[in-house]
């Protein structure tokens, strides 16, 4: 019985692999063209000015704190 369990997984798994849509031979499938990307970052500078900023308008010394 596990025999025929494994031919019929088997037989799906082959006929699973068949694809209903053939490319005609001869003609170039196009590759879709990926715009490039433009990385995003955090703006560090921006936060490290506006965390001294306000370290200056609190009066707070880091160092003693």
């Amino acid at each position: 019985m596990k025999f025929v369990w494994i031919l019929v997984c088997l037989a799906i798994g082959a006929g699973a692999c068949k694809s209903s849509k053939k490319s005609p031979e001869g003609q170039a499938i196009p590759m879709p063209v990926d715009e490039p990307v433009k990385p995003v970052f955090f703006p560090v500078t921006s936060f490290l000015e506006g965390q001294l900023t306000e370290i200056r308008e609190k009066g707070l010394n880091p160092i003693r704190v």
